[in-house]
């Protein structure tokens, strides 16, 4: 019974991660119209450009002032000692998942059909702004609302399953092979989350992800 009682305090938290993602949602709109306007001029983009950004970095402070105002989660282990070999073995989970041929996923495709329309936009929306606010909320508001603390390996474990299935979720459908890269760099980010406790090493190896990625689809288009 006191069990179901924590379980249910925990639910306001759940409507307040969907708020996030709807406000983050929101954000990204200016950005998705200029890829169904025909032709934009150079103003337009601009003009767009601006708005996506500044509206991408006040949904991002927002949400940075709340993941600050909750405390650390427990745990019931501390940091690895080995950081670098952590955050490399991290590394290469994302890279696999990567490199396992899918089908391109309609986030995939309207994220690279905007690169083409607006480059310098997108690239600091992709590289920067997205992995600010998807790691704040699928990691640090996540577990510092539903799960602040974890008690045992389960615990972890069944926390970073429902992270990475939420943030592949977000991105395609589950039931596609599509969904393979987004969960395997759900786990990736997680399992970084909890070993570190700091949302920066999340943020840092998402940027690394979306930089490169980035960097591959200008070599490719260009």
């Amino acid at each position: 019974m006191a069990r179901l009682k924590r379980i249910l305090k925990r639910w306001p938290g759940v409507l307040v991660l969907i708020g996030f993602f709807l406000v983050y949602s929101v954000a990204e709109v200016p950005m998705i119209l200029l890829a169904f306007i025909k032709h934009p001029t150079v103003i337009v983009q601009v003009v767009i450009t601006l708005v996506g950004i500044l509206a991408l970095a006040g949904a991002a402070w927002w949400m940075w002032r709340s993941y600050q105002k909750q405390p650390p989660i427990k745990r019931y282990f501390t940091a690895p000692t080995r950081s670098i070999l952590f955050m490399v073995v991290m590394i290469l989970i994302v890279a696999v998942g990567q490199a396992i041929p899918t089908p391109t996923s309609t986030n995939q495709a309207m994220v690279e059909r905007l690169m083409r329309v607006a480059p310098v936009g997108m690239t600091i929306m992709t590289v920067i702004g997205a992995p600010i606010c998807e790691e704040l909320i699928f990691r640090g508001l996540f577990f510092r609302w539903l799960l602040p603390t974890i008690s045992s390996w389960q615990t972890g474990a069944v926390g970073v399953i429902i992270s990475a299935l939420i943030f592949g979720c977000m991105h395609t459908s589950l039931l596609s092979i599509g969904a393979i890269p987004y969960l395997m760099m759900g786990v990736a980010f997680a399992l970084t989350y909890v070993a570190f406790n700091d949302i920066r090493y999340n943020m840092a190896l998402h940027m690394l992800n979306n930089l490169i990625a980035t960097i591959m689809f200008f070599m490719m288009a260009y």
